[in-house]
């Protein structure tokens, strides 16, 4: 008997593989995993947009508020004067004109007190006044696009002095008249530069569609009072007692697309972007990337004394 074991055959080791149907599972698997988390992220991306458009127009609108808010809070109108009727300016408004008035944006201008370095002991509530003046208008940003801002302009108070004795002493010449709105916006709705003499307009709100300033008055006819709009056209030699302030704002995405003024007052061919649907085009509500701001203000109605 041979002690031998006959050789055994020695046979290749292969690694257990898929079958055709284990393989379109994980394929299948794999694909249905890809598509959720592309889904995710195109969700992700769409809500990032969507809060960083709404930010942003939200920014702007807060800041500009802040800065008319502040301005008005420190509205000084001029005294009575000795004539009757009293025509001193006191609150300039200026309502838009042309067709579309609904769309197209208010400019004013008042003379208010600024805090001067120059007081004395003697004189603690002692400023300067100036004049200032606010308008919408385009303007050329630095990449080259044109875009529509709230723009403000402040009178020195050397020129706001020479503006109020010659006022006072003729109320026929103006403290603003439309040479001074023309030097400040051409008629085109273009910013200007301005002057040494007279200033440099500076921006306040980015990417603003209107700016819609409405004077408000004290309904006594009710049981509570309430405020209601005044009538127009204002009467500059009165202060509003309240006044409400109405922003329309939107995205730096969809400014890019806004060139004229047109287009910026929603009469272009973006204007579903701006004031949503056809049939109701002046519902803040339903406007897609345009985001309407509103703040009611109190004014101050106390008068200074001249020297």
């Amino acid at each position: 008997m041979s002690l031998h074991r006959p050789a055994s055959k020695h046979r290749p080791c292969h690694a257990p593989a898929f079958t055709l149907v284990e393989l379109l599972i994980a394929m299948g698997v794999t694909s249905i995993i890809l598509v959720t988390l592309l889904q995710l992220f195109s969700q992700a991306m769409t809500a990032w947009t969507s809060e960083s458009k709404r930010e942003s127009s939200l920014r702007e609108a807060r800041s500009g508020l802040r800065i008319l808010a502040d301005d008005l809070a420190h509205l000084h109108p001029l005294p009575p004067g000795p004539t009757t009727p009293d025509n001193r300016q006191r609150f300039i408004l200026i309502p838009p004109k042309g067709d579309n008035v609904d769309y197209k944006s208010t400019s004013f201008a008042f003379l208010r007190t600024f805090r001067s370095h120059r007081r004395s002991s003697t004189q603690p509530e002692g400023g300067d006044l100036k004049l200032v003046l606010y308008t919408v208008a385009l303007s050329t940003d630095s990449n080259g696009a044109t875009s529509q801002k709230l723009w403000r302009l402040e009178y020195n108070p050397e020129e706001t002095l020479k503006r109020i004795e010659a006022h006072l002493t003729d109320p026929a010449i103006p403290l603003v008249d439309d040479a001074d709105w023309e030097n400040f916006v051409s008629p085109d709705g273009i910013i200007q530069p301005g002057s040494d003499a007279l200033g440099h307009p500076e921006p306040i709100i980015y990417d603003l569609i209107r700016c819609a300033i409405t004077p408000l008055e004290i309904d006594g006819t009710t049981g509570t009072p309430t405020l209601k709009p005044a009538d127009l056209p204002w009467d500059e030699t009165i202060v509003p007692s309240h006044l409400e302030l109405t922003l329309r704002v939107t995205n730096r995405a969809t400014a890019s697309l806004l060139s004229t003024v047109d287009d910026w007052s929603g009469q272009g061919k973006h204007a579903h972007l701006l004031i949503g649907s056809g049939d109701t085009p002046l519902d803040p509500e339903d406007d897609p990337e345009v985001r309407t701001h509103t703040l009611r203000l109190r004014l101050p109605q106390s008068n200074f004394l001249l020297p």
